[in-house]
């Protein structure tokens, strides 16, 4: 009976040292189990700022897209404006040239006449 002790016992003591190593590993793989969920975590939480610095960025990309496209059409406008003041001011020009150049064709038409001064009677009273 004694040899049967000493067998369970030493049974129970490998087990004991097996065990022992077993919950060892099960705790250092729950260490490191937890600390790789605090580097996802912080992973996470990197990619979280990184999106939402993407879209506060993105918005103001728009915000901004649009403002240069609506000066972009604003100075369009005011240059075909111009374009067009400008080509009326040409035809202007044009007409007055004109005008200018029937003038001086008829007046170098015209007979040249002496004019006579005409002498009025200014009554006095």
């Amino acid at each position: 009976m004694n040899t049967f002790m000493i067998l369970i016992v030493g049974a129970l003591i490998f087990q004991s040292t097996q065990g022992e190593k077993m919950r060892a590993e099960a705790e250092s793989s729950l260490d490191r189990a937890e600390e790789s969920r605090k580097n996802s975590q912080a992973l996470l939480e990197q990619i979280q700022h990184a999106f939402e610095t993407l879209t506060k960025n993105t918005r103001l990309l728009k915000s901004d897209s649009d403002t240069v496209g609506q000066i972009s059409d604003d100075l369009t406008s005011a240059f075909k404006e111009l374009a067009a003041r400008a080509e009326t001011q040409i035809e202007s020009t044009a007409k007055i040239d004109q005008s200018l150049k029937l003038i001086r064709n008829s007046s170098e038409n015209m007979p040249v006449t002496a004019a006579k001064p005409q002498i009025t009677n200014i009554g006095m009273i």
